[in-house]
C-alpha cells in the first residue's frame, strides 16, 4: 500500500531503481497512464523529467533534451513510413492544426495491401483494396527518399460499374519529405478515379499508379488538387502501399 509508505520507502525505491528508469518509455505511454504512474512515482523521477514529459504530451512541436527510445513495436506495419509519419497524417485527416503523437492516434492503421508482398499488378491492389472503406495510399519513388501519397475517405470502387470520380470534399495528397506538401481537393467532382485498368488514381491526373506492362509508374501533375507533391511528373514506383 503506497499510501503508507514513508519518504524513506521511496528513498530507498529511487535508489533501487535509479538504473532501470532511463530505459522505461514514458514518452510512449498514455497521457492517463503517466498521470498515474507520476502521481505515485513523482518523488522518485529524475530531475527535469516531468516537466519535459508533460510538455512532450502538450506541445507536439516539443523536441524532448532526453534521448527518447524508439518504440518496442510500430502500431502499425509498413516499409515506407514511420511511427511518426501516422502522427501527420491523422491530423490532416482531422484537419487537425496540432500534431496528434503517435502515441494517441484517432485512428488503427492497417495494412492491407504491399505492392511487393501482394504483387505489382494492378488487379492486385484491387483485390486487396477495393470496397475497404477510407485508405491511405503511400508511394516510394524508385531511387529516391521521395515519399507520397494520398488519402481516399470513402472507398476504391464503391458504386462505380466501370469509372468515373467519386464526390469527396476531404481527399488531399500529401509528401512526406516536405511537410509543407499538404494538398487538399479544389475540384471535389474529381477527387478520386477509379478505373479497374489503373491503381488508385486521385485527381483528373494529380496522382495515378498505372502499368506500362513492364513496370508499375506513377504520374503527377497537379490539376485537380491544390499544390504539386513532386517535381518528377513520371516516376517508377519502388514500393506502395
Amino acid at each position: 500500500d503506497f499510501t503508507k509508505w514513508t519518504p524513506r520507502n521511496f528513498d530507498d525505491l529511487k535508489n533501487t531503481l535509479q538504473n532501470c528508469i532511463p530505459h522505461i518509455r514514458f514518452f510512449q505511454m498514455l497521457p492517463g497512464d503517466y498521470s498515474k504512474v507520476k502521481d505515485r512515482f513523482k518523488d522518485i523521477l529524475p530531475d527535469g523529467l516531468d516537466n519535459e514529459i508533460t510538455e512532450y504530451f502538450s506541445n507536439p512541436n516539443f523536441e524532448p533534451s532526453i534521448n527518447i527510445l524508439p518504440l518496442r513495436k510500430y502500431p502499425f506495419e509498413s516499409n515506407i513510413i514511420h511511427a511518426k509519419d501516422t502522427g501527420y497524417i491523422a491530423s490532416w485527416i482531422d484537419k487537425r492544426e496540432t500534431l496528434y503523437r503517435f502515441t494517441n492516434l484517432p485512428f488503427k492503421f492497417k495494412l492491407i495491401y504491399r505492392a511487393s508482398r501482394d504483387g505489382f499488378g494492378i488487379e492486385n491492389f484491387h483485390k486487396k483494396c477495393d470496397e475497404k472503406g477510407p485508405t491511405v495510399v503511400v508511394i516510394k519513388a524508385h531511387n529516391s527518399e521521395k515519399i507520397i501519397g494520398g488519402y481516399n475517405p470513402f472507398k476504391w470502387g464503391a458504386g462505380v460499374e466501370k469509372e468515373g470520380y467519386i464526390l469527396r470534399s476531404r481527399t488531399f495528397l500529401f509528401s512526406l519529405k516536405d511537410r509543407d506538401q499538404l494538398s487538399r481537393i479544389s475540384t471535389k467532382k474529381e477527387a478520386i478515379f477509379w478505373y479497374k485498368e489503373k491503381g488508385p488514381c486521385f485527381g483528373l491526373r494529380d496522382l495515378r499508379i498505372i502499368s506500362t506492362g513492364t513496370d508499375i509508374i506513377c504520374k503527377s501533375r497537379r490539376h485537380s488538387y491544390e499544390k504539386k507533391i513532386i517535381d518528377n511528373r513520371t516516376f517508377k514506383v519502388e514500393e506502395y502501399e
